[in-house]
């Protein structure tokens, strides 16, 4: 399912939340998201900023693609 640019917004909102209150995990889209640390959890964001941008530069559109590159690995 692609991505929307409101649920990137969310996430980074709720990542952030998360890092401000000590916390490396945080809930998003009825999952659970941990960290094993702060520096993966600080990847994890950068990476939600580069969708952003990129949805940002759609005009709303969705990046699939990419969101199931990240959860691959590659």
């Amino acid at each position: 399912m692609p991505i929307t640019l409101e649920q990137v917004q969310t996430q980074l909102q709720t990542a952030w939340a998360a890092i401000n209150a000590g916390e490396l995990s945080y809930s998003h889209d009825g999952n659970q998201t941990t960290f094993q640390s702060l520096d993966a959890m600080q990847r994890h964001i950068e990476w939600l900023r580069g969708l952003e941008r990129e949805l940002i530069a759609e005009a709303g559109g969705t990046v699939s693609a990419i969101a199931v590159r990240f959860t691959e690995g590659t």
